[in-house]
């Protein structure tokens, strides 16, 4: 059989350009230059003889043929690095490798990956952290990663498997020696009475919790921000003010005495913990045991 095969480095720097829209990131990706990833997708369409993308006043766009060229050569790389993967792991195993964003992974998922080394001791484990705008999706089909924790939406991520694993609940809580008689207060305007800790990747949520409590909003500005959620939560530990917390993030230190309850209100914000993957991942051995022990994991928890 004679294939009709396009120059493989081409059809690479196409591919990664069509799912960015961006040649930087496809090079990026690639870990070329731009000017070798823009003469690789004019090799492509020469080859082809027609345009696969076109530039605009907001950017690139694909063309209609250049959009059903890109999804058809996602999903076979895709199946191409399936297969490879599978191949490799019977002549060296390599590491499953877990992206989450830090909160996440120091107060929720390392303290319960006890269980899971137990479960697989011969699963080698990289998890890196991912900040809120890494490109987790996108790293995830080319397989940099193989699964992913991530705090969002329904819908968010839709060209990976992204299930929910546990919901968003706001929640006031504080050292117990801050609290009248460490107990919960019983007015919540009193919460006005001290210094309100928040991270700045949140500032709205007391306001949205504070609304919930029918109060009236307040200018945070000068309050107690912090660069992420969990140096306020250790802040909150260490008794310099109430913090506004997701319940999963701190429901062990509330177990353990460290925090109690500021006011008796849980918040359910819509949002949720998505575990996301591929059908890679779900290949791999090592992928569905990780798979089948934090989704039990996480209905333990619910």
């Amino acid at each position: 059989m004679r294939w009709h095969l396009p120059p493989l480095n081409a059809v690479r720097a196409f591919e990664a350009t069509s799912r960015h829209l961006s040649v930087t990131k496809a090079a990026n990706e690639l870990n070329v230059t731009p000017g070798a990833v823009s003469r690789q997708v004019r090799l492509l369409e020469e080859f082809l003889g027609q345009p696969l993308l076109q530039r605009t006043s907001k950017g690139l766009v694909l063309t209609e043929n250049g959009a059903m060229y890109a999804k058809v050569l996602t999903e076979q790389l895709s199946q191409l690095d399936l297969a490879t993967s599978r191949l490799l792991e019977h002549k060296v195993q390599r590491p499953l490798s877990i992206a989450s964003q830090m909160t996440f992974t120091v107060r929720w998922l390392l303290p319960r990956m006890r269980v899971f080394r137990e479960i697989s001791p011969e699963t080698m484990v990289r998890i890196v952290n991912y900040g809120i705008g890494d490109p987790v999706e996108s790293d995830i089909l080319t397989g940099q990663l193989d699964v992913a924790l991530r705090f969002g939406s329904e819908g968010q991520w839709s060209k990976v498997h992204a299930e929910r694993l546990l919901d968003s609940r706001i929640v006031a809580v504080a050292r117990p020696a801050l609290l009248p008689d460490g107990k919960p207060l019983k007015n919540p305007a009193e919460l006005r009475n001290y210094t309100l800790l928040y991270s700045a990747f949140r500032p709205l949520d007391w306001n949205r919790y504070l609304g919930a409590l029918g109060l009236n909003p307040l200018d945070l500005q000068g309050r107690s921000q912090f660069e992420s959620s969990n140096l306020a939560y250790q802040a909150a530990i260490e008794g310099f003010g109430v913090a506004l917390a997701e319940q999963v993030m701190v429901a062990d230190d509330i177990a353990s005495g460290r925090l109690t309850v500021a006011y008796d209100l849980e918040l359910k914000t819509g949002d949720g913990y998505y575990l996301i993957y591929s059908d890679r991942m779900r290949g791999r051995k090592e992928g569905r045991l990780f798979y089948d022990w934090i989704t039990e994991e996480a209905r333990k928890y619910r």
